[in-house]
């Protein structure tokens, strides 16, 4: 359980699982870095997080999000000027944020910085440190780890950890199998895994707006997953001997309930996808009584959270649509200063 529900100790900042990943990032930070600036795109939860963990430590920081991914920064106090946001108008998504961010990145170097993405060792292993956790309780690797993907990070790093514990020799021959999600009916890692073809399969972009805009999950809607390269997504999923589902929206709304009136507390509706996949792979035995599952619920308790919160406001507001990417960029750095 990755969010914050104190009367159960859970207390993440932001609640979810990405608070784990910019503790990790901002402690492998060289002091200063030169005076460039972080940036780093988001659908909203990583947004949250790093402008936290940012703000707290007085790191330079630049996040940009969908506006969509605006309601999820929220903040008991107030972040520090440090940080800076860019919400992207009209019919911007988190692919589109990803995008800029590596524009101002590879092209501004000498002002920007990224945090890597899904190559960066401090992102995977800070996400990947549920799995050790979990691990250390129950005293042995589980048989099965279910997690709702978008770029597909939070399953690689899972990965990974279980394979230092299969090394080390005290928990499992194995690692668990992984069984990653997404919400249809955007679900393109599914889609291209279920084809038995390494590459994701070709889509018109235009088609994928659409989909992503029907979705509960928007965090997931990523549109350029770690999915295809070397140690990517296909290959923990091959070596893991594990698979991908996919779920529908009902089924989304319905774990929510059902995790609610069992443990009285609110989900992400990402954390949904995944609970909703093990209630689908239950309900067809592809999961036994006796199997041994590490369900990671990545996001909870955000109602509790948003008492008295208030909403930060974003620096600049761009349609990047409009425009050049080159002014986009110069806008950017107009106004961060």
């Amino acid at each position: 359980f990755n969010g914050y529900c104190p009367k159960r100790g859970a207390s993440l900042a932001t609640g979810t699982f990405k608070d784990l990943e910019a503790s990790s990032v901002l402690a492998r930070l060289p002091p200063g870095q030169g005076g460039r600036t972080l940036v780093l795109a988001s659908a909203g939860n990583t947004a949250a997080a790093f402008a936290r963990a940012c703000s707290e430590y007085q790191v330079r920081c630049l996040i940009v999000v969908p506006r969509s991914g605006l309601v999820d920064l929220r903040f008991a106090g107030p972040i520090d000027s440090c940080v800076k946001v860019v919400s992207l108008t009209g019919n911007a998504d988190y692919s589109d944020a990803v995008a800029l961010a590596d524009q101002l990145s590879e092209r501004l170097s000498e002002m920007f910085f990224s945090t890597g993405g899904v190559a960066s060792v401090a992102r995977r292993d800070g996400v990947g440190t549920a799995m050790l956790n979990a691990v250390e309780t129950i005293g042995r690797l589980p048989d099965y780890y279910f997690q709702a993907v978008g770029s597909g990070a939070g399953g690689i790093a899972a990965f990974e950890a279980s394979c230092r514990l299969v090394a080390d020799g005290r928990f499992g021959e194995r690692p668990p199998r992984l069984m990653l999600s997404q919400n249809l009916p955007y679900a393109p890692m599914v889609a291209s895994w279920r084809s038995g073809h390494r590459a994701l399969l070709p889509t018109a972009e235009e088609a994928d707006r659409a989909q992503i805009r029907r979705i509960a999950a928007p965090v997931l809607s990523n549109r350029r997953p770690a999915y295809a390269l070397t140690g990517g997504v296909f290959d923990v999923l091959r070596d893991s001997g594990g698979d991908m589902l996919a779920v529908d929206n009902d089924e989304v709304r319905a774990a929510q309930r059902l995790v609610e009136d069992a443990e009285g507390i609110d989900i992400d509706p990402a954390a949904a996808v995944a609970v909703a996949s093990l209630m689908r792979a239950v309900h067809d035995q592809r999961i036994q009584r006796d199997d041994v599952v590490l369900l990671n619920v990545t996001g909870a308790g955000r109602r509790r959270l948003e008492r008295g919160l208030a909403p930060v406001h974003p620096t600049l507001e761009i349609d990047p649509t409009a425009g050049s990417s080159r002014d986009t960029t110069q806008q950017i750095v107009d106004s961060i200063g």
